[in-house]
């Protein structure tokens, strides 16, 4: 299943909508996280594998257009732990370090029941904690 994904931090301005093929049809928010992740997770790995390659003409004209040019490089050339991820995701979540929009509803429990379908989109906001000084 496909599906669109947007993720913004608050106060940027751009938000690119991108296709994000996922495994299944999860049932309730937190098997939409982790079904996200390992799409993520997959991706990472074959870029490990795939080493470095130049960018095509096509590729280096649209990271300008966003304004950034990156390679999608590993640079550490290690394999993401799929477990890991997903528990750090679900951390995350519970913590209220993002949030998860789906058709513009906002999934509030990581067991509220979502209804995907193809072509749905999905938002991640990460929430940026205004920090100061400790002491």
């Amino acid at each position: 299943m496909t599906v669109f994904i947007r993720v913004q931090r608050v106060g940027r301005g751009q938000i690119v909508s991108a296709p994000l093929s996922l495994e299944g049809v999860p049932a309730t928010a937190g098997e939409l996280i982790c079904a996200c992740v390992d799409a993520c997770v997959h991706e990472q790995r074959v870029r490990v594998e795939a080493g470095y390659r130049p960018l095509t003409p096509e590729e280096l004209a649209g990271c300008a257009k966003i304004g950034k040019i990156a390679f999608n490089f590993d640079y550490n050339g290690k394999k993401a732990d799929l477990d890991s991820a997903k528990d750090t995701a679900m951390q995350a979540y519970r913590d209220g370090l993002f949030r998860v929009f789906l058709n513009g509803v906002e999934l509030t429990d990581e067991d509220t029941p979502v209804h995907l379908s193809e072509g749905d989109e999905l938002t991640f906001i990460r929430l940026v904690m205004l920090a100061g000084r400790l002491w």
